[in-house]
């Protein structure tokens, strides 16, 4: 089974060391690296969603790629704007979320061409656009 958890950034404050009891060293770490506030703010509540549905602290692998892994669980977080998402699921999960704004719809060239074509062809170019940048970002 497959569950999603979304929340706003906006909820935590500026001292984001008083969550870092709830989350692992590794997320710890990655977050003393961001220089932005919201990037940090994004990173850290991304695993404190996690953390929520384990009950637990997360505990980290981390594979040749750098993607890290849960023991218990497979999961993917995905961020855009003040919005943060954390999949969470028994098998293999991709998720992604994306704030919809104007965008260079050039970038849909590199698509395949049934995608662009079905993207500048539609009334709202933008939204069909990140309808498939999602769909192909999560799988």
């Amino acid at each position: 089974m497959t569950k999603v958890f979304v929340a706003d950034i906006a909820l935590i404050g500026e001292n984001l060391t008083v969550y870092y009891d709830r989350i692992s060293p590794y997320r710890q770490n990655k977050i003393q690296k961001l220089k932005n506030v919201d990037d940090q703010k994004r990173s850290l509540i991304a695993e404190l969603l996690l953390a929520k549905y384990l009950g637990r602290k997360p505990r980290y692998t981390v594979d040749a790629n750098g993607k890290p892994t849960e023991e218990e669980v497979e999961f993917n977080f995905s961020h855009s704007g003040n919005v943060v998402l954390c999949a969470v699921s028994d098998g293999p999960v991709g998720a992604d979320v994306e704030k919809v704004r104007k965008v260079n719809l050039d970038v849909a060239k590199k698509f395949t061409n049934h995608e662009y074509e079905s993207i500048v062809n539609t009334q709202n170019p933008e939204d069909k656009f990140f309808e498939t940048w999602v769909k192909k970002e999560s799988f």
